[in-house]
């Protein structure tokens, strides 16, 4: 293999970790968001509330939960971004890439899955 891919590839994975672990973080704070959209839900006050308030208190959990999501996206789309590989090695660095995505489940975001 050559020098600058085993290079590559320790850095890419570096950052792959990196970015697992943040996007860890993101699942984590996800959870409570959802937690805290299922206690509202069950709330007292939230059955006394009108149709409008209803409607404000939940649009404010749901814009946080889709802010989260879309920093774990942002996360996982800069991260293939966060080396830079020169122009010949443009291929084979597309290929490892592809084989660490394929071996690492970053994109299955469901809630729950550690």
């Amino acid at each position: 293999m050559h020098p600058f891919l085993e290079r590559y590839t320790r850095a890419y994975d570096a950052v792959a970790g990196s970015a697992a672990r943040r996007v860890r973080d993101w699942r984590d704070i996800l959870k409570e968001l959802h937690a805290d959209r299922g206690a509202l839900l069950g709330s007292e006050r939230y059955a006394e509330m009108g149709g409008v308030e209803r409607a404000r208190s939940l649009r404010i959990v749901d814009e946080e939960i889709n802010n989260a999501m879309g920093m774990m996206q942002t996360i996982l789309d800069l991260r293939a971004e966060a080396i830079k590989v020169p122009p010949r090695f443009k291929h084979r660095a597309r290929r490892i890439r592809r084989k660490a995505d394929s071996t690492e489940d970053y994109m299955n975001l469901k809630v729950g899955d550690e």
